[in-house]
């Protein structure tokens, strides 16, 4: 019998982001963003929080290889679009900055972006 897969959808990036945004300009190492990523625009997302590379495992296997080149033009689109000349210039944007406060501040906007956006029980 054929395995069921369940991939990741772009609804389960939230908390990689989150935490991702909080911890990569409070530790000098890499990160790397998985489950979740979906699209160029979830790469984005990756990149400004901070992440140093993105998976895009489920995305590939959902719609083949050749999505990649889909991906990379939808992320080259975001930065032309706001003329963005390289990753560089803006990965770790939305990152926490350094202090605790900012951190805890980083953690509530967050927070309240979910439940914003979640249906409530019962819709």
């Amino acid at each position: 019998p054929e395995a069921d897969a369940q991939l990741s959808t772009s609804y389960e990036l939230r908390l990689p982001l989150i935490w991702t945004g909080l911890l990569s300009r409070r530790l000098q190492t890499s990160f790397a963003v998985s489950g979740g990523v979906n699209s160029g625009e979830d790469v984005v997302r990756c990149l400004l929080a901070g992440a140093d590379v993105a998976m895009v495992t489920s995305a590939l296997l959902r719609h083949g290889s050749g999505f990649l080149s889909t991906m990379l033009a939808e992320m080259q689109a975001w930065m032309e679009a706001r003329s963005v000349e390289s990753v560089a210039a803006f990965k770790g944007q939305l990152a926490a900055h350094g202090t605790a406060q900012a951190a805890e501040t980083f953690l509530r906007d967050q927070y309240r972006r979910i439940l914003s956006s979640t249906p409530a029980f019962g819709q």
